[in-house]
């Protein structure tokens, strides 16, 4: 769905399961410290060179199993039984030490499973913001219905997905849109972007405690088959689902600044209201352009989308932003997995990584706006990038027969820049008289440039 590319790192589950096991801070520098910086935006010239800092944890001794509760009244091997939500394993990491401003952190976790669609993974941080990495029980983890292929979202029935796994917004594709099949059976994930988007912690102090809860979630009987469509649960609440697995380790890379730099806020509105061609599959849709120009030595820090499209099912919309780079982020597609019709509901929504509830788990209302939401994917992913160019919000209703139309959107694009910026001073070329023979080369000093403020 995206086409971002890799940032051309790999964390393996051996390197990541012998790092040690208690919150340490560790000097940037290393070959883990390495893939961390290569993982995080850049910084704008002239800024003073991002710190990484490194923390590791794991649960107290005796907490790391992760087994659904379950219950066999009768016995016998046959007849279904009746599990529930396991206990949530927490673990606690203390920052110190550490700049004050937070750019970028990436999550990393050894967790093996039997079933790692079942694995619940929620991240908080010394704000207090609780973020979803993995939600166990996704209702759209199997979805016949916009899925003919039969793979799976969030892991699937497949073993160990989160055994080395890197939790980044720069990840490339979501772990609710990933497509993991059976060939993904037994092989970790190394890079994926978290159901949430840890660009909720962007600018915050990272010093203080870092909260993670993992959960075997209730076990989801629609889910724990390949089977395409999955037969028919049997009467709740009845499941056949005791996959176990263990809470190994989990760790942070966080990339800060020593203090809050200066930020620059571009909005470009694009209000050139059209009805949206209804029933294209296969897109193209239509496509919004907004244009971002002289913001000097800026890089993205920020940025929400806001945007008003009523439609009377707004489970039919897909919607994606790129930036001039060419980095790609889903904001919605087929909200509500077509388990209902959802009219209106993004109009106006402000789409932001901060927003208290993402679009992929939030019970729209039937017919009602949600005017703050995370989008499907983390808008943290254009962070980092310059934001002059051209930005393209395309719009697509992929079935018919209801209708919709695009009336406005806004991007606002929070930028910022250090220092000064050289601009070299370029001698003029002169071009000697016709039939005048040239002269002989003069030595000269080339020139020191000129500063300009930013």
């Amino acid at each position: 769905m995206t086409t971002r590319t890799d940032r051309g790192w790999t964390l393996t589950a051996g390197a990541l399961a012998a790092v040690a096991m208690s919150a340490i801070a560790v000097t940037a520098g290393g070959p883990i410290a390495q893939r961390a910086a290569a993982a995080a935006p850049a910084v704008p010239a002239g800024c003073p060179a991002a710190a990484t800092t490194i923390v590791n944890g794991a649960p107290g001794a005796g907490e790391s199993a992760l087994a659904p509760i379950g219950t066999d009244g009768d016995n016998n091997p046959l007849t279904p039984k009746t599990y529930a939500a396991g206990p949530t394993r927490t673990s606690i990491i203390t920052v110190s030490g550490a700049g004050k401003y937070l750019r970028d952190v990436d999550l990393r976790t050894s967790i093996t499973h039997f079933a790692s669609k079942d694995v619940t993974i929620l991240l908080t941080g010394p704000n207090n913001k609780t973020i979803v990495i993995n939600t166990g029980n996704e209702k759209d983890t199997y979805d016949p219905a916009t899925n003919p292929g039969g793979f799976y979202r969030n892991g699937g029935p497949n073993n160990d997905m989160w055994n080395g796994t890197r939790w980044d917004d720069q990840g490339g594709v979501p772990v609710n849109d990933f497509a993991f099949t059976p060939l993904t059976e037994g092989t970790p994930i190394s890079l994926i972007e978290p159901e949430g988007s840890l660009g909720a912690f962007v600018g915050i102090d990272p010093n203080g405690q870092w909260k993670i809860e993992v959960t075997n979630a209730k076990p989801n009987y629609a889910t724990s088959g390949a089977i395409n469509p999955p037969p028919p649960p049997p009467a709740p609440p009845f499941v056949e689902d005791p996959d176990t697995g263990n809470f190994a380790s989990w760790g942070l890379d966080l990339s800060t600044l020593t203090a809050a730099p200066a930020t620059t806020t571009t909005t470009v509105t694009n209000a050139n209201a059209t009805a949206i061609p209804d029933g294209q599959p296969n897109g193209p849709g239509i496509t919004r352009e907004f244009v971002v120009s002289a913001v000097a030595g800026q890089r993205v820090h920020d940025l929400d989308l806001v945007t008003k499209i009523p439609h009377a099912d707004s489970g039919d919309l897909d919607v994606t932003l790129t930036s001039p780079a060419g980095t790609l982020v889903t904001i919605a597609t087929d909200p509500g997995r077509g388990l209902d019709k959802f009219s209106n509901n993004f109009n106006p929504t402000r789409w932001d990584d901060g927003a208290p509830e993402g679009v992929t788990d939030v019970a729209l209302p039937l017919n009602g706006n949600k005017a703050n939401l995370q989008p499907e994917e983390a808008l943290a992913a254009f962070n980092g990038e310059d934001p002059n160019g051209t930005w393209k919000l395309n719009v697509v209703d992929d079935a018919a027969p209801d209708t919709g139309t695009f009336e406005t959107a806004t991007l606002e694009i929070k930028s910022y820049g250090c220092g000064v910026v050289t601009t070299p001073v370029v001698p003029p070329v002169v071009i000697p008289p016709t039939n005048t023979p040239p002269r002989p080369p003069v030595t000269t000093t080339p020139p020191t440039g000129t500063t300009q403020a930013i």
